[in-house]
């Protein structure tokens, strides 16, 4: 088996990946930008290619693994919900010693929680997907408008210069007091 360190994951997974969190994948690219990933490979022994290759940086949304780990894993008093603990379930993977690996090859997608055209016309061309029909567009993008101005309305405190730094600052601190 080998491990090397190298830029495997296109770009364009990358942006889905992004976008579908809700990130900007722009800044996703500039955060990242510099980061390897992980790489696993076990070579066949007859032949010097790749027999499997895994990437060793899957979030938790991300990796393959038994139900048996999973089961392991979750808390006791597991709701049956994921949203809120997902950096735990991760977490438990790591500490009971598994790796969180992924398939070098694009098998699914995280969608996040709205679709974007982009995967609604590829659900339509794989016949997963009826049509919106223009009245359905229509008042989808009437309610998006109105999400947006209210967003706006809100968001008055960041157009106070420095604001967005001292925010950023308070925000990764109960980050780490949270999940640290």
């Amino acid at each position: 088996m080998s491990v090397s360190r190298e830029r495997r994951i296109p770009d364009d997974w990358e942006a889905d990946w992004a976008a579908s969190t809700g990130r900007d994948p722009a800044a996703h690219f500039q955060a990242t930008r510099d980061q390897l990933d992980l790489i696993f490979r076990l070579e066949a022994a007859e032949q010097k290619q790749p027999f499997i290759e895994a990437i060793g940086a899957a979030n938790h949304f991300q990796f393959v693994t038994p139900k048996k780990i999973i089961l392991q894993a979750l808390p006791s008093d597991w709701t049956g919900k994921l949203m809120g603990s997902m950096i735990e379930l991760d977490q438990a993977i790591d500490d009971l010693g598994y790796l969180r690996l992924s398939t070098a090859q694009r098998f699914t997608r995280h969608l996040g929680n709205t679709l974007s055209d982009e995967i609604r016309q590829e659900a339509q061309q794989m016949g997963l997907a009826g049509q919106i029909t223009a009245q359905e567009g229509r008042s989808k993008a009437a309610f998006q408008s109105g999400v947006r101005s209210k967003a706006r309305q809100k968001r008055w405190l960041l157009k106070i210069p420095g604001s967005r730094r001292v925010f950023m600052a308070i925000y990764k601190r109960l980050f780490n007091l949270l999940y640290n």
